[in-house]
């Protein structure tokens, strides 16, 4: 298991849900984007996050929800820029598998599941097969935005009874002689039910081509 030190460079409040924590990047560090980390906070709490920059960036930034229990309140309000954290890893599978060969990316988040799969889409070259599918509670929730997907970038109002599954189940009926390669990632409960849906729904759809991310 990896070990290093880092600071904390910012702490950026984005909402009132969310915060971004940014962290020095160690000489030498590498990850593959979608994997996450372990920081060592104070009081020997840890939390796992995964991570939001992209591979070649030289820092490591997290999307944090400021409601996410006592590490996030820890980070917001007991630790200080310049403050030192371990950190552990990378870890994780959740990667782009560019073995594939599907003619259709499809990457689909619940809440703040859009981390990992940001840092995905960002380290990705231009494609015109990449779409990505946000299902979030309302407006404070878009901590994002990806304008180089254009109109492949959809997103949902559970608070408004819109769910995920409502556009996904469109753009596969509407696709379906595509070959189609799933990323999904956020709550368990939610990357379940939609995993279940596409499965139950398209026969076509071939689940080793199903990659999840769970937190």
């Amino acid at each position: 298991m990896i070990s290093n030190f880092v600071k904390i460079i910012g702490k950026d409040v984005i909402n009132d849900r969310y915060i971004i924590l940014t962290l020095s990047k160690p000489e030498n560090f590498t990850f593959k984007s979608g994997q996450y980390l372990i920081l060592k906070l104070k009081d020997k709490l840890q939390r796992t996050y995964s991570i939001l920059s992209k591979e070649e960036d030289q820092y490591l930034s997290f999307g944090i929800k400021i409601d996410d229990g006592l590490g996030a309140q820890t980070i917001l309000h007991n630790m200080k820029l310049e403050d030192n954290i371990e950190i552990l890893g990378p870890f994780g599978k959740f990667i782009y598998n560019k073995k594939d060969l599907c003619s259709k990316d499809i990457f689909i988040a619940t809440g703040i599941g859009i981390t990992p799969i940001r840092s995905i889409i960002e380290s990705l070259p231009l494609k015109d097969d990449v779409y990505l599918f946000w299902g979030v509670k309302d407006k404070l929730d878009l901590i994002f935005n990806f304008p180089s997907l254009g109109d492949k970038f959809k997103y949902t109002f559970s608070k408004d009874k819109m769910y995920i599954q409502s556009i996904i189940g469109d753009f596969i009926k509407a696709n379906a002689d595509n070959l189609m390669s799933f990323y999904i990632s956020g709550n368990p409960n939610n990357v379940e039910s939609i995993k279940k849906f596409i499965l139950s729904n398209y026969n076509k759809i071939d689940i080793e081509k199903i990659y999840t991310e769970k937190f």
